[in-house]
């Protein structure tokens, strides 16, 4: 009789993998998360592909939603972002509690380095004593080094004293796989701090001694687990509404759609005969929603006299056939007939620029800063239409909308 499989076994291997990352605090591979103590590490040298870079620089958000997730703006890679479109919107409301949230959120330079422990020597709890050194983890048994390259990640403003470290010659290249030197780090954590912040001490060890396993320079570490990668924007915009669990799992769910669809994927030579289905369609509404959200909120932002990221600075420019929006929410004083009248912009946009009068008529601004200037100076444009056009223009400055003048506004503005 053949024996069969016990159809209620365990899978023992993704019970292992699952073990694994829990040690590593959800990760594909382990975290340095320093303790009260002295540490003594040697941080991995960079990949070839790297050019001598070994540590990765970043700006991370954190606090992130009502659920505190952390994320990496994708702004500082030139991309849209969601979650610096929503710190602009809570700074232009001003608010108190708006300026709480957003100053929680705000990006904070972080650096990311591999590093291998080779011992920790741990301190007593509310005291200075000093615990034997450990060169094994008390959880898993092994010895530190046997477990592998960490990644270690730290405040840009206290990596500076470890740049400091690597710009001393006398230290040399202490990142070197063979004549490089172990980095001390004696760490107390914020809660044993008078000042609230955590304390590190950075110090290269004087002897040199080498890295140890050459497999761990055989790739790119960095690259292998994709550290740094921006935050997609539908994440960010889940965790903003702190429904990031459901978008993982809908994530998850649409993995397992895409990967059954393509095990049942139908010949190749019968799809090039079909007709493409449409598509983009929807993502090119959704990206031109949240192109016009973005600027508004810029725009929004820099009218509170609130500083704006330069990078987010090419969103509040109008399309380059367009008339700035916030041109027609301004008053102007207009030349018309001889004389002075305030109109809005839309007024002008509407009677004026966009038949064909933007290079006859002269505005100013309220203030008079600036002096009178063309509408086409000003920024007006005229509106692309696929109508026949206007007829010719009459010679002469153009009349005046119907209303009543305002001339007398500048004689009493003037005073």
């Amino acid at each position: 009789m053949t024996q069969t499989q016990d159809p209620y076994a365990l899978d023992q291997e993704a019970i292992a993998r699952e073990a694994a990352d829990l040690d590593s605090g959800g990760y594909a591979f382990p975290r340095l998360k320093l303790a009260h103590g002295r540490w003594v590490v040697r941080m991995i040298p960079a990949h070839p592909s790297r050019e001598g870079v070994f540590f990765l620089k970043l700006q991370e958000s954190f606090n992130v939603g009502p659920n505190g997730k952390k994320i990496i703006p994708p702004s500082q890679f030139g991309m849209a972002d969601p979650l610096m479109d929503d710190i602009q919107r809570l700074k232009a409301l001003g608010d108190k509690a708006s300026l709480k949230r957003a100053n929680a959120m705000n990006p904070k330079k972080r650096v990311h380095v591999w590093a291998v422990v080779r011992s920790f020597q741990p301190v007593v709890a509310g005291s200075s004593q000093a615990l034997p050194v450990q060169v094994t983890d008390p959880k898993t048994g092994k010895s530190f080094e046997a477990m592998g390259p960490h990644l270690w990640s730290v405040s840009g403003y206290h990596f500076t004293d470890v740049i400091s470290i690597l710009n001393d010659p006398d230290y040399g290249n202490i990142v070197h796989p063979v004549s490089g030197r172990d980095l001390t780090i004696d760490y107390t954590p914020k809660e044993m701090t008078k000042d609230g912040f955590p304390d590190y001490s950075f110090r290269a060890k004087p002897n040199i001694t080498e890295l140890g396993d050459p497999a761990w320079l055989a790739e790119d570490l960095f690259e292998k687990h994709r550290i740094g990668e921006p935050s997609e924007p539908d994440y960010i915009i889940a965790c903003l509404k702190g429904t990031e669990e459901a978008y993982k799992s809908s994530r998850k769910e649409e993995r397992a759609e895409r990967e059954s669809t393509a095990q049942h994927a139908p010949d190749p030579a019968t799809q090039q005969s079909a007709s493409p289905a449409p598509g983009g369609t929807e993502q090119s509404a959704v990206e031109a929603s949240l192109e016009e959200i973005r600027r508004k909120n810029l725009q929004a932002a820099k009218g509170a006299g609130l500083p704006v990221d330069i990078r987010s600075e090419k969103h509040l420019a109008p399309p380059a056939d367009k008339t700035d929006p916030t041109l027609l929410t301004q008053e102007f004083w207009a030349g018309v007939n001889g004389q002075t009248v305030k109109l809005t912009g839309q007024v002008i946009q509407n009677d004026y620029v966009d038949k064909g009068h933007a290079d006859a008529l002269q505005l100013m601004a309220l203030d008079q800063e600036g002096g009178w200037k063309t509408a086409t100076f000003r920024g007006f444009k005229k509106a692309v239409s696929d109508s026949p056009p206007p007829p010719p223009a009459p010679t002469g400055a153009p009349p005046p909308p119907p209303g009543e003048s305002v001339a007398s506004d500048l004689e009493n503005a003037l005073g």
